[in-house]
């Protein structure tokens, strides 16, 4: 009997320890309190919107005050704020986004206090959302020139006088209201957003007094020309990039529509030959192209195309192109090598009858002391042309180098080009696909 009493003891105070234990780890939940101080009078798109509350816990410190912005019921920032000290004020701002097509649109503030035993305190406010009233835009273009663009109602603000046929710029909306900041609006990819850092392209058929718009709610902008070659418009790719397809013929006269006299732009002469009026005439052979107009840059891509609109890959008949890779050779200049990236590959120009033509000038598009190129049947990873494919038919080039791969094609020993002199590059495979003979000739 006394052992059994001895264990209920020895029982009953292990017990007492355990439940004690236990007491001690409750914590404490606290009772966070927040006091808010109140929305500004109007929240603005493009506000940075401030939040002040005053925060206390009286038995328990506190951690954090986070405010959380929604528009629309969607999460767009949030920020947070440590709260050392209760009782003390603590203030913090989180960015209303600017939004296109948004009018009624409905915001939210919640307002999450915590301590550091993770109880915490809520508070939601609702508001609405108003565009600013700018009294004007400023139209910053490229060349550093400003141009004041007027409100003439809400969201439209136009000016009219004299400007350049081609006019790029980003616009610039300046701080509005208490709680503002400034706004740029350019491209961003294929589409203006308020933050995009493209050049808009605003273009007139003619230099001259004309009218430039923009609609701080649709995004619309005006003029944007006309960008043609004869009846065929251009579609933008990018902020300043144009593309279309078309199918030339030989000696084809095109004329062009919304370009400007290409006396400041690269014109390949492997496609185009610039002419009277601003025009062009096709140089290659008869084709399906698809032709990239670079505004920014001033210059034209050209890719022929299969008869699906695929980039063309030489055919046993010897239709389609060669395209090369490789170092030391670019266009518009060799800033764009395609090095050893396939997306990045030069075609040939096709002129029918199984011959191919590369124009460059050394030192601008193919480097005049080193260079390292390799031909291949198509736009890509494939077939390339090989000694055993390839007569080099010139004494400027060598390949089937000992210790180097075969196909590579190199400047021959002692062989420097000559600077801004223009070199046509000619692989005919008149004798078959695999019996080319390449030619390279100065101009």
């Amino acid at each position: 009997m006394k052992t059994i009493n001895k264990y209920i003891l020895i029982s009953l105070t292990f017990g007492a320890i355990f439940t004690a234990c236990k007491e001690d780890d409750v914590k404490e939940p606290g009772n966070p309190v927040m006091e808010y101080h109140g929305l500004p009078s109007t929240v603005y798109f493009g506000d940075e919107l401030p939040f002040t509350v005053t925060a206390s816990d009286a038995q328990v410190p506190l951690s954090t005050v986070k405010a959380e912005l929604y528009i629309e019921d969607e999460l767009v920032d949030s920020k947070s704020v440590r709260t050392k000290v209760s009782g003390d004020t603590y203030s913090g701002t989180v960015s209303v986004p600017y939004m296109p097509y948004a009018v009624g649109t409905k915001g939210k503030l919640r307002l999450v206090l915590q301590n550091i035993n993770f109880t915490t305190t809520e508070t939601e406010v609702e508001f609405d959302v108003e565009y600013p009233d700018w009294p004007y835009l400023t139209l910053h273009a490229e060349d550093g020139t400003d141009y004041r663009l007027d409100r003439m109602a809400k969201n439209q603000y136009s000016s009219t006088g004299e400007f350049p046929a081609d006019l790029r710029g980003i616009l610039i909306a300046p701080a509005y209201g208490e709680n503002g900041k400034e706004i740029k609006f350019g491209y961003k990819g294929d589409a203006i957003q308020a933050g995009g850092s493209s050049n808009i392209n605003f273009r007139s058929l003619l230099s001259g007094a004309y009218t430039v718009s923009f609609n701080t709610l649709t995004y619309e902008f005006d003029p944007k020309g006309e960008l043609k070659f004869d009846d065929q418009d251009f579609t933008m790719v990018s902020g300043s990039e144009y593309e279309s397809e078309f199918y030339f013929t030989e000696g084809q006269t095109i004329n062009t529509v919304g370009f400007p006299d290409f006396s400041d732009w690269w014109v390949d002469p492997d496609y185009f030959i610039p002419i009277e009026d601003g025009n062009l005439r096709f140089s290659a052979g008869d084709g399906n192209y698809r032709v990239r107009a670079d505004l920014e840059n001033k210059y034209f891509t050209v890719r022929p195309l299969d008869e699906y609109g695929e980039d063309a890959a030489l055919q046993p008949d010897g239709s389609g192109t060669i395209w090369i890779m490789g170092t030391g050779i670019g266009k518009p200049d060799t800033s764009y090598q395609p090095s050893w990236t396939p997306a990045k590959m030069i075609p040939f120009a096709p002129l029918g009858n199984r011959k191919f033509r590369l124009t460059v000038v050394a030192g601008k598009q193919l480097n005049s002391s080193k260079f390292t190129l390799r031909f291949f049947d198509q736009p890509g990873w494939g077939a390339t042309f090989k000694p055993e494919r390839l007569t080099l038919a010139t004494d400027l080039l060598k390949m089937n180098v000992p210790g180097k791969e075969s196909h590579n094609i190199y400047l021959n020993d002692g062989v420097t080009l000559e600077e801004d002199a223009t070199y046509e590059i000619i692989i005919d495979l008149t004798a078959g696909n695999d019996a080319g003979v390449l030619t390279m000739t100065k101009k």
